[in-house]
This record gives C-alpha cells, sequence and structure tokens, in this order.
C-alpha cells in the first residue's frame, strides 16, 4: 500500500510538471504539493539560468537564481490549470524587487566603493558640486551665514533642497540668526576623523563620510529630489557587478563581454540602452572599478567589487 501511495504521488508530480512545462516552459517549476483533505494544493517557483563566461579563460558558468513559492493553487485532475497568469507575473517581479533591494543594499554597504565613485572628478563637479560646496563650508568653517545662503538660494532653488537633506539628516541646523551652522552629529564625525587620520586630510575625509551617509541612507531622495539620478544608475551598475560576482557565486570571474554584461542587466535591473550603459560605464573606469577593453568589447573588473 505504502508503495503504491508514493507511486501515485510521483505521478501526480510528473503529471503537473508536464502541465508547466507545455504551459510555461522551463522557468516555472512545481515546488511541492501539499494535500488537504480532497484537494492538492500546488506551489510553484521560478528559476531564471543565467551563463556567464569568463573571457580570459574561456570558462562558462552556468548559475541560477529561484525564487521559492510565487504562486500556489488547486490542482484538480479534469479540470484546467487554476492559473492567473497576471498575478503569477506580479509575484515574480515583487521577488525581482526584493532581489535588487537586497543587492543594492550590500552595494550602498560597500563604502570604498561608493567613495570610488562619487569622488570622480565628473561626479564631483558637475553633480554634487552644490553639495560638496554646502559641506565643506559647514565642516571647515563651521557656519554659512544667512546673507551667503540668500545668495545661493539665487543663484539656484537647489540649494534649498540641499540645506533641507542636511538638516533633515541633522549635519546641520539654523541658529537665531537664520545661519546654517554646524550640527553636535557633524562635530563628532569631524572628532572621528582626526582620530582615524591624525591631521591629513580631515576636512575632505569628514566631507567624504557625510556624502557617504548621505547616499547610503537617502539614495532616492539623491535620485528623485535632488534630481541625481546618475546616482542611481551607477549604484544600478554597481549593483549588477555585485550580483553576478557575490550572488552568483563566481568570484573568480575577472573579465566580461560587454554584451553579456548588457543582457544581465536588462534582466536584472531594467531596460535601458547599450549606449546609456557604456557612458556610465567609463565612469567606472575612471574610478578605477573596471576597465573598459573597446577593442576586445569585454569588461575587466577590480578587486574592489569584492
Amino acid at each position: 500500500m505504502k508503495k503504491n501511495k508514493i507511486e501515485s504521488e510521483t505521478e501526480l508530480k510528473l503529471r503537473i510538471n508536464q502541465l508547466l512545462l507545455d504551459e510555461f516552459g522551463l522557468n516555472i517549476c512545481l515546488e511541492k504539493i501539499e494535500k488537504i483533505k480532497d484537494e492538492h494544493i500546488v506551489n510553484l517557483s521560478y528559476s531564471k539560468i543565467f551563463s556567464i563566461l569568463d573571457e580570459p579563460t574561456k570558462t562558462m558558468y552556468i548559475r541560477a537564481i529561484r525564487f521559492k513559492n510565487v504562486y500556489s493553487f488547486d490542482y484538480r485532475p479534469n479540470l484546467r490549470f487554476n492559473i492567473i497568469r497576471m498575478g503569477l507575473n506580479e509575484n515574480i517581479r515583487s521577488q525581482f524587487s526584493k532581489l535588487r533591494n537586497e543587492i543594492e543594499t550590500s552595494v550602498l554597504e560597500n563604502k570604498p566603493l561608493i567613495l570610488k565613485l562619487i569622488n570622480n572628478t565628473h561626479i564631483l563637479a558637475h553633480f554634487l558640486g552644490k553639495l560638496v560646496y554646502l559641506t565643506t563650508n559647514l565642516v571647515n568653517l563651521d557656519k554659512i551665514e544667512s546673507n551667503k545662503l540668500k545668495e545661493l538660494k539665487r543663484r539656484s532653488q537647489k540649494y534649498e533642497n540641499y540645506i533641507k537633506l542636511l538638516i533633515d539628516m541633522g549635519f546641520a541646523e539654523y541658529n537665531d540668526y537664520n545661519d546654517l551652522v554646524t550640527s553636535l552629529k557633524t562635530r563628532g564625525l569631524l572628532e572621528k576623523m582626526k582620530n582615524e587620520n591624525g591631521c591629513e586630510n580631515i576636512i575632505s575625509a569628514t566631507v567624504d563620510e557625510i556624502l557617504y551617509v548621505i547616499i547610503k541612507e537617502n539614495l532616492g531622495y539623491v535620485a528623485n529630489v535632488l534630481n541625481l539620478k546618475i546616482i542611481k544608475s551607477l549604484v544600478d551598475i554597481a549593483s549588477c557587478l555585485h550580483f553576478f560576482t557575490k550572488y552568483l557565486k563566481i568570484e573568480k570571474l575577472s573579465e566580461i563581454s560587454l554584451e553579456r554584461f548588457y543582457r544581465i542587466y536588462k534582466s536584472l535591473i531594467g531596460n535601458t540602452t547599450k549606449e546609456r550603459l557604456e557612458r556610465y560605464l567609463t565612469i567606472f573606469t575612471y574610478s578605477g572599478i573596471v576597465r573598459m577593453l573597446p577593442s576586445e568589447g569585454n569588461l575587466r573588473l577590480s578587486e574592489c567589487l569584492a
């Protein structure tokens, strides 16, 4: 009797797997079956396969990510599958979103990597200049007088959002004369940098620390309110690089083709043009994070992605 039961369960799994294969292909498969009274509750999982070639060694790495329990339904042999595709697809998108957020958090924890990106001359000059100006003056001079603030705001209304961010995060505050002054939090950071760096580069080290904390804790505000979407794009590219070196466990990957990287980026992060991606990758090159090899069409990775 026990043997018949096992065969019956095996046959049921084979039948459901065949139906799933016919209906959805290889990405959707059976996770488990739970029998509740006379019904079978079928739980599905989603798998996506990535093939990544290390160009110098021609080693092909085949890896898959798997999302468990992306959908469940009642299975009845004489009825059609009761699967709502819209619900299934929404659950898969939700799992991808959670994965992206998890990877992004891991990237933002990598302080040396973020500092390499934001200390790039192009990024500092064209995108973070206003924020660097405010933080440098607060750290170096302890305050920015109200008249100077009015002058800055006349020049650009964007200064208002930068000032609000610094105040909201506790790095600055207004005094009774409407000067923007250094907060206790910033003074504490300055003291910490003195202890860690001695007398060398204390101001720039403290400014770096403030910029890093802002990006780490308020990336959404930086991208959407300050309209520095390039910072989010750079974090997205770093997330993609981090994904296949860490999440796919390919630590020995040293070089990947631009075309293959582009396909992985679209699968994991979202749609973009190849030209835009290559343009942003030049910033990674200048920052020493990757090296673009145009003649070979490849990206060479550095150890700072570890």
